[in-house]
């Protein structure tokens, strides 16, 4: 069971935490960065690394860290492949995950980990899940001010009465 994620750049800056099951100190990423800098490079970095306290298994891609954090002993194999999943599931809504695209659709980051996770447990991870947002492009009014369009979150209520859209997708 996942307890806290959060997403580092290549300093170290937490760019995005969520907590499920209390709150992680941010020390832990202060931690973890000192384990870090201990390889020459990024990659050399051992996914798990056990604390006194605290279980942090992590990946790294595109120059980010995505680290989640666990106080009891958890499979890290599933505990990777939901940080796999996570990055997947930000390529597929951005286009391409970089340190500006994740402050700009901070919100949205933050949404999608929600629906991907409840209470520290994996729930809907596919990239054929169907989530409830639906990112379109912000509309050009008159004023040339731009508007977004709005957010509905009813999937939640859409699987309850067995309209998921599983059968849509192409494995």
């Amino acid at each position: 069971m996942i307890q806290s994620f959060f997403l580092l750049n290549t300093t170290g800056e937490v760019l995005i935490e969520k907590h499920w099951r209390g709150v992680t100190s941010r020390s832990v990423c202060d931690f973890f960065w000192d384990e870090v800098n201990k390889y020459e490079s990024k990659e050399e970095m051992p996914p798990v690394v056990a604390t006194s306290k605290y279980y942090l298994v992590s990946i790294y891609r595109q120059e980010m860290f995505l680290l989640v954090t666990s106080t009891g002993e958890t499979n890290p194999l599933s505990a990777m492949e939901f940080l796999h999943r996570v990055f997947d599931i930000m390529e597929e809504y951005f286009g391409t995950v970089e340190e500006a695209t994740i402050k700009e659709n901070f919100a949205t980051v933050y949404q999608l980990l929600e629906e991907m996770m409840d209470f520290g447990y994996p729930l809907t991870t596919g990239k054929c899940a169907d989530f409830p947002l639906r990112l379109q492009k912000p509309a050009l009014t008159k004023g040339h001010t731009l508007t977004h369009p709005p957010i509905h979150l009813h999937s939640r209520t859409q699987r309850a009465k067995g309209h998921d859209q599983a059968s849509k997708c192409d494995f």
